[in-house]
């Protein structure tokens, strides 16, 4: 017996009559009792005790407010279970009204995923390419500049050391600037057999520019980085080190042979790292190269790295300003070249990539809405089917929120399994991509399905299950719920309103679709003029092996010439080949180089419009064996070496601009300097061949001059076999090794692999809108065949009626089509109109058509209209093998 009368009842009243808090009275009468038990036995009063142990323990509100507290958070747990737990059960209707429909909702899925993983892959590119930094400090600082001389074409240009110094000291609007020159072949050696990479020489202030420190070491200093310096010092790349010194971390100090030449390695740098259109091995001084001070020899890469504050804007202004002042002060080398600004950003993508990523956005963009059209009609048509089932749920008094969340579930989960196999699909897409390699296509190693590529994914996924569940709500909630229960089993409810939303929908997707359809047949039609193009030259049975001879052990002209020739006589005695011939660079091989020269006996041209073209070595024979015919003059011969008169053969189209009104042979250019420069004579006319481009619009002028003049230290050797010229290989690395064991083949291809790269970038193209106008020709005759399938099943009594009053089968079938036939034309009108006007968009990936084209905007058309029809034939025929009987019956 407690010695606090009437405790427990205090007790009880403070905690409320929820039994739920027995436990917490019973624990805070025990600790009051036992205080006052303890203040008793000192000799307090029963009533003294009690007030001091209620005040030690708090009063009784503070315990009412504690054990209400706690009674209202077990209450709140208990709805949150009922919650949660009801929210299980819609979904598990939601599975078992699916599994009931499997064929809905397989198709629902497929579809809604083809969308979801379409952009899902394209917009990995997009992530990757165009949104991801590049691993610079501050890249929105980094620009890139180019010469350019815009009445030449030339907008991409190298630049000249003397410009570069004059821009430094001319501009404020950068904290610095730094030069590289293009990548050049380096043959290693040192290992078992030597080796060809790719190394360039770059200013000491280049990595600084960046913000890139080295991973291992340092980079170069000021003083290693001029003429003359006696250390030769390395910076490698991340891949270098692990590849060639299996991530070594003493590697520092290590010597690497290049060229015949010791280089001590100094820095790695960090994984990630590259110079901006320089994808080299290894990097050396700048300083260490031949720096000419001419400003007509342009060959350096340029980088500047903003001040703080000043836009691109700014400082492409300022450059431009500068051009023009060193153009007045050099007009002879100067006249006409100004400057091409970018930021790093945009020269490192490429404005026609970016274009073209943009144009793939918009089209799979449209691939998804044509999905997502095609899943409205679907779940229009199957909310017709459950009009009865939702309007007894309503009458057994589910409101509108319960079968709203009974739809979102089922919604949801439509989207989170398209989603999911969108995601799969997306995955095998990027994965496609990256083993085909398509040209350029920038910072490919970067595009990857990563957390912001599925948090899209996701979101489209819920988004478009939120948007399938509203829409048969709507209609359940907009109609009358005992017109639903009348019409029962024949599902008729709202049915012209839904035949008439449907009907809508399946137009959008063909409009969608012609859109799609039209810009898929310019890619097409552009490839194959561009494979019509005439290339100048024989590419079957060749096979093209470049060679780079060091300049240490080769130096001069005539050690080069006597070296090749030498190997093309051994060539031509291999089996299996039938010429061998040798030039600085095949067509298409993506090498080029051009001087400016002035003809013989006219007066020296303006220095705005000075002669310009592009310039190869070739030895004797060359021409014939590549089939460039030989319209007048002479071939090379043997004769044509250093010690004769400098001799050239021109192509037709130097022949026609220069000398239009006579004949070039015998005639007398200048090159290089248009004043003191060197005479050569021309002593032939050639075919214009297709160097650098399939499709510029005209040729290049081209000036050739015999090797054994010019000495060129790499040269291509051009074998024409008589069966597979890869076979070739091994046998030509025998012949070279033979002559010199030190020296590597720096690449060898065959030279229809080089004229089908010319094609890869288009090809890859129509590959890629190909697919997705393919997908939404599947998608729009789905959803056609949905439609006319719903709209027949939905008149079966019209039909049963006609058929009893006798109306013809083959009448039947002919009306269902022409209804389905109005509804495509509708949307072929729709779709041609806006073709006409958006497709103005690819005119930078066309090639010889207008987006006007008819001959593309018929076939989509046509094959738009074909396919629309065959979908439309099975409901046709289904409406045609209606029984009248079993309708009549049925009614």
């Amino acid at each position: 017996m407690s010695p606090i009368p009437g405790l427990r009842r205090l007790f009880r009243l403070a905690a409320g009559r929820s039994t739920a808090t027995d436990d917490v009275a019973e624990e805070l009468e025990l600790h009051v009792t036992l205080r006052a038990e303890e203040l008793v036995a000192e000799g307090r009063s029963p009533e003294q005790a009690r007030a001091e142990a209620l005040r030690l323990f708090g009063n009784l509100s503070a315990i009412k407010r504690t054990v209400t507290a706690i009674d209202r958070e077990r209450e709140r747990a208990v709805r949150r279970s009922e919650w949660f737990e009801s929210v299980l059960g819609d979904f598990r209707h939601a599975m078992r009204s699916l599994r009931r429909s499997p064929g809905f909702a397989i198709g629902t899925a497929l579809t809604l995923g083809l969308g979801i993983g379409l952009n899902t892959a394209i917009f990995s590119v997009f992530d990757g390419v165009l949104l991801r930094p590049l691993p610079f400090a501050e890249p929105d600082q980094l620009v890139r500049m180019w010469s350019t001389k815009a009445d030449r074409g030339l907008r991409f240009f190298s630049v000249s050391v003397a410009d570069f110094e004059d821009w430094k000291a001319q501009t404020t609007s950068f904290e610095r600037m730094a030069a590289f020159d293009r990548q050049s072949d380096l043959t290693l050696t040192g290992n078992a057999d030597p080796e060809q990479i790719q190394g360039a020489r770059v200013s000491a202030n280049a990595f600084t520019l960046l913000g890139v420190k080295p991973a291992l070491g340092r980079v170069f200093s000021a003083e290693e980085d001029r003429p003359g310096a006696p250390e030769r010092p390395l910076v490698i790349s991340h891949a270098t080190w692990r590849n060639r010194f299996g991530s070594d971390s003493g590697v520092l100090g290590r010597v690497m042979t290049l060229n015949g030449k010791p280089w001590t390695v100094i820095g790695v740098m960090p994984r990630d790292f590259f110079v901006p259109g320089n994808p080299a091995e290894v990097w050396m001084p700048l300083g260490s190269g031949n720096v000419s001070d001419d400003r007509g020899n342009r060959f350096l890469r340029v980088l500047g790295r903003l001040k703080p504050g000043v836009s691109i804007d700014a400082a492409r202004a300022e450059l431009l300003t500068t051009s023009r002042r060193l153009e007045a002060q050099y007009p002879a080398s100067n006249t006409g070249w100004t400057v091409t600004t970018l930021s790093l950003t945009e020269a490192v993508v490429g404005e026609q990539f970016k274009s073209a990523v943009t144009i793939l956005l918009g089209a799979v963009a449209l691939v998804l809405l044509i999905a997502c059209v095609n899943v409205a009609t679907m779940v229009l048509g199957r909310s017709s089917a459950r009009a009865r089932e939702l309007a007894v749920r309503a009458a057994l008094g589910a409101g509108t929120g319960r079968l709203g969340r009974l739809l979102l579930a089922e919604g949801l989960l439509l989207g989170a399994i398209g989603g999911a196999f969108g995601i799969a699909l997306a995955v095998v897409l990027v994965r496609l991509l990256h083993a085909l390699e398509p040209p350029n296509l920038p910072r490919l190693e970067l595009v990857s399905v990563n957390g912001s590529v599925l948090a899209l994914a996701a979101l489209l996924s819920i988004g478009s299950g939120l948007v399938f569940g509203l829409v048969p709500l709507r209609r359940a909630s907009r109609a009358p719920l005992t017109q639903a229960l009348r019409e029962g089993g024949r599902g008729v409810a709202g049915g012209k309103s839904r035949q008439r939303t449907q009907r809508v929908l399946v137009v959008a997707e063909m409009t969608l679709a012609v859109l799609l359809l039209s810009g898929a047949g310019l890619l097409i039609r552009s490839l194959i003029h561009l494979q019509r193009v005439d290339l100048g030259f024989e590419s079957r049975d060749r096979l093209a092996v470049r060679l780079t001879l060091p300049r240490d052990r080769y130096p001069g002209v005539e050690q080069p010439a006597v070296f090749y020739a030498r190997l093309l006589e051994r060539a031509r005695t291999l089996p299996g080949v039938r010429g061998a011939a040798a030039v600085s660079a095949v067509p298409l091989g993506g090498f080029n180089t051009g001087i400016v020269f002035a003809v013989e006996g006219r007066p020296l041209p303006d220095p705005k419009t000075t002669p310009d073209a592009d310039v190869r070595a070739a030895t004797p024979g060359y021409f014939r064996l590549m089939g460039i015919p030989l319209l007048a003059g002479r071939d090379f011969t043997e004769q044509d070496d250093s010690a004769s008169a400098l001799v050239a053969v021109i192509s037709t189209t130097t022949a026609q601009r220069y000398w239009p009104d006579g004949n070039p042979l015998g005639a007398r250019i200048r090159i290089g300097n248009v004043e003191r420069g060197p005479l050569a004579e021309v002593v032939g006319v050639v075919g214009d061949v297709r160097h650098l481009s399939l499709e510029a619009p005209e040729h290049r002028p081209m000036i050739y001059f015999p090797h054994r003049s010019t000495g060129s230290p790499s040269m291509t050797i051009v074998l024409a076999g008589t069966g597979d010229p890869a076979a070739l290989t091994a046998p030509i690395r025998r012949e070279v090794i033979a002559l010199d064991p030190g020296l590597p083949l720096s690449s060898v291809r065959v030279m229809d692999d080089v004229v089908a790269d010319a094609f890869t970038q288009r090809r890859f193209n129509v590959i890629v809108l190909g697919l997705f106008a393919l997908a939404a020709l599947m998608l729009a005759g789905i959803g056609l065949y949905g439609v006319m399938a719903y709209a027949v099943s939905q008149r079966n009594h019209e039909l049963g009626v006609r058929l009893a009053l006798g109306a013809q089968r083959g009448a039947l079938v002919r009306m269902v089509l022409g209804e389905s036939l109005r509804l495509v034309l509708g949307g072929v009108v729709l779709g041609l109109g806006g073709a006409l006007l958006l497709n103005g968009l690819l005119s930078t990936m066309l090639f010889e058509v207008k987006p006007s084209d008819p001959v593309a905007l018929a076939g989509a058309s046509a094959l738009l209209v074909g396919i629309a029809l065959l979908g439309s034939f099975l409901p046709a025929r289904r409406a045609a093998r209606v029984d009248p009987l079993t309708t009549l019956r049925q009614e």
